[in-house]
């Protein structure tokens, strides 16, 4: 074993660390679909509330965020020593903030898992990988948060649901979850509350 693996006591916190905040394999695997293209419609418990929505890259959210920051930049004089196009880079820059750096957490991602093929199978031996290499990798295995989209969320004591695009939900406050069913035109039903005769 080279000084630069994982050994001991070390590998036993890293490890301990990647998976105190993610646990549940089966939801992890519909994250990942979701990042291929895949969104699943899941119900999640949280906080007492019922929540319905198809799970969603963090991009939808990023997006959302820039899409705030637009009016900001109508506006704005530009400073004297920027010409109008530098200025109008500048602004394209600042209201696309959160989109870029999520496409760059992708992209540090994709980086990583070529590098971990390249030592061998990804999902065995953690403890024998390159230091910095297993050091990244367990830390991009950390997720602490599920993002979902066409969103309802239903309270209790309210009449009707709460309606939104998108719903960014901390992990560590999700009691249950469930899949939902959709048809052949990809519309999902839930029935909440069903009495005895239903």
């Amino acid at each position: 074993m080279s000084e630069d693996d994982f050994y001991g006591p070390e590998w036993d916190l890293a490890n301990i660390a990647a998976n105190s905040t993610y646990s549940d394999g089966f939801l992890e695997d519909l994250v990942d679909l979701a990042e291929a293209g895949l969104g699943s419609v899941i119900g999640v418990l949280a906080n007492g509330m019922v929540i319905v929505g198809a799970i969603a890259t963090g991009r939808a959210i990023a997006e959302r965020l820039d899409k705030l920051l637009e009016p900001m930049t109508g506006d704005v004089d530009p400073p004297d020593d920027l010409s109008p196009e530098d200025w109008e880079d500048r602004l394209r820059f600042w209201a696309t903030r959160n989109t870029r750096a999520y496409d760059e957490a992708v992209e540090e991602r994709t980086m990583i898992d070529e590098r971990l093929q390249a030592e061998g199978n990804p999902a065995f031996g953690w403890e024998t990988r390159p230091q910095g290499l297993a050091r990244e990798a367990l830390e991009n295995r950390i997720r602490t948060t599920l993002t979902l989209v066409n969103v309802q969320v239903i309270a209790p004591g309210q009449r009707g649901a709460l309606k939104t695009d998108v719903l960014r939900v901390p992990l560590k406050q999700i009691a249950g979850w469930w899949p939902i069913p959709v048809d052949s035109e990809g519309k999902a039903s839930l029935q909440l509350f069903a009495t005895e005769d239903e």
